[in-house]
């Protein structure tokens, strides 16, 4: 969920870099005169066209080839409109690689760095987003608000809760705002490290109008995780006072919660409430209320088996049972 809106603010980023090319480009320039309709509104470099402008990476990589070959280097918008390729597809080694490549020509600014990070978060690889946040500070780039959004989505990828925290911290130092997809990331760590009390704190720190129904959705499967369900109760008549509509995550996490205390009656209610919302339910839902009816069916079947065994001890005669 957070990826999507993550890819959101890196695609306006890029968008509008290349948007400020495109008049150049009446003038003579070498660059931009086409919209990609395999990236929306991400303008082509010129000199990459001839790939097409629905090309892969690698089909674009080898174009740069033929740029170095010409002895003619491609330019840093050049570099950067090939690693947001291998970010859409979530390869954060070809992206690095082609980063740290650019060097030997240009500099990578701040958009290429993001670009690459956002392809370490969608590949869940924590460490080398975090190398490359370090890279970028010691090339005393001026870090964005993207691109701390990114190393925090691999923070939540990995569960490092920690790390999130440190960077929530680090952002405000810089005097970057921490937005609803930063703390969310940051409480989504928490919910993977099954560290419920942190994500409330996370929640409750967050500014009145960032918080979201993605907000309390994350500290609520937090609690459930951490099999916290007193908890998630009060987060679920909590959000309810902030105006916010449960949807189907939310729905999901309440009867999965009330399956593993064997509390069916509870996860029953809650399904009838869902479905007069008019909220669709999903396979995660369907199988938590299965669950929650197959423990009350196993619940049932145990309080059976232990009146048979009192029987059975106070009874002479009667058949022994056992398991």
């Amino acid at each position: 969920m957070w990826t999507g809106a993550c890819a959101a603010h890196v695609e306006e980023t890029w968008t509008k870099r290349f948007a400020r090319c495109a008049p150049r480009a009446r003038g003579h320039d070498s660059r931009v005169v086409f919209v990609s309709h395999a990236w929306p509104a991400l303008t082509v470099p010129l000199r990459l066209q001839e790939a097409g402008p629905r090309a892969d990476p690698v089909e674009l990589e080898e174009r740069l080839e033929e740029l170095w070959r010409k002895r003619t280097p491609p330019d840093v918008v050049e570099y950067g409109l090939v690693i947001q390729r291998w970010a859409q597809q979530g390869d954060a080694d070809h992206a690095t690689s082609l980063l740290h490549r650019m060097r030997a020509t240009t500099a990578p600014d701040v958009r290429s760095f993001n670009a690459a990070l956002h392809a370490c978060a969608k590949a869940s690889e924590g460490a080398q987003a975090l190398s490359l946040l370090d890279e970028l500070l010691r090339s005393r780039l001026a870090p964005t608000e993207v691109t701390f959004n990114s190393v925090l989505h691999s923070c939540a990828r990995c569960g490092d809760v920690a790390r999130a925290q440190h960077l929530l911290q680090e952002m405000s130092q810089r005097r970057l705002s921490p937005d609803a997809i930063s703390y969310n990331s940051a409480i989504s760590a928490c919910a993977k490290a099954n560290d419920a009390r942190t994500a409330r704190e996370l929640l409750h720190q967050m500014p009145r109008a960032l918080v979201d129904l993605v907000s309390f959705n994350s500290a609520l499967y937090a609690s459930i995780r951490a099999g916290e369900l007193h908890s998630a109760e009060e987060l679920w008549w909590e959000l309810k006072t902030q105006h916010l509509r449960p949807d189907v995550m939310t729905y999901s996490s309440m009867i999965s919660g009330y399956a593993k205390v064997r509390g069916c009656d509870r996860a029953e209610e809650l399904w009838r409430s869902m479905r007069e919302s008019r909220v669709r339910p999903n396979v995660v839902t369907y199988n938590a209320l299965l669950d929650a009816r197959v423990n009350d069916q196993l619940a049932q079947a145990e309080e059976l088996l232990g009146e048979m065994k009192q029987e059975e001890a106070e009874t002479s005669g009667v058949p022994k049972f056992g398991l």
